[in-house]
């Protein structure tokens, strides 16, 4: 068997014991797939430099300086997202959510920032709202939860509530997650997770 040949069905035997995520790592290291095969399989896209972003297992990755991720859930765009942060070095980390990846700098969108200063919400880059007391401390993980449920949304960090209202923009399946020009982060245990009807009305995080 020739060498080529070789290599050829080496790399596709490799695939069929791996599946989508490890094509990806060989043919588009600018995509990353968390919960693959799941009803909650997560798409992202490296918004940035592809070696600015690493993926560590099928729920977590590491973002490092000035980087950005674009997360597609295409299962619902009512959900809830859950991410553990820690903050390794730097400052500030930010979700842009109610918002697209396509061409992103020009779209409407809310932004949670999360950082050393502490937490604040902007719309279209206008900040609204700050809490200086709900702020990250290097190296410790906090649990980061946004809830989009309708014109509805919530943002906590562990149990404390940041901010609850309503918004005009619509829900989309995007989260798209960005660390400024001086900040390495680290993402565990992401998760986006559909809202159903007869689950809104037990949860009663707006009232």
């Amino acid at each position: 068997m020739k060498p080529k040949l070789i290599f050829i069905v080496i790399v596709f035997a490799v695939l069929g014991f791996s599946g989508c995520q490890q094509y990806n790592r060989i043919f588009r290291p600018d995509k990353l797939i968390f919960h693959d095969g799941t009803d909650s399989t997560i798409k992202g896209l490296k918004m940035t430099d592809i070696d600015s972003i690493y993926q560590i297992n099928d729920n977590s990755f590491q973002m490092c300086s000035g980087s950005m991720l674009s997360l597609k859930y295409e299962n619902a765009r009512q959900f809830i997202a859950t991410y553990t942060v820690t903050l390794r070095y730097g400052s500030t980390v930010k979700i842009h959510f109610r918002t697209v990846a396509k061409y992103f700098e020009k779209n409407e969108k809310l932004t949670f920032s999360y950082g050393l200063t502490g937490s604040k919400l902007f719309y279209n880059g206008k900040e609204i709202l700050a809490n200086p007391s709900l702020k990250a401390t290097i190296n410790e993980p906090k649990l980061i939860t946004i809830i989009n449920d309708g014109k509805y949304f919530s943002i906590k960090v562990d149990c404390d509530y940041f901010y609850t209202g309503e918004t005009s923009l619509p829900n989309t399946e995007y989260n798209i997650i960005e660390t400024d020009s001086a900040t390495r982060a680290e993402f565990k245990g992401i998760n986006m997770v559909e809202l159903y009807d007869e689950l809104d009305e037990k949860l009663h995080y707006y009232h």
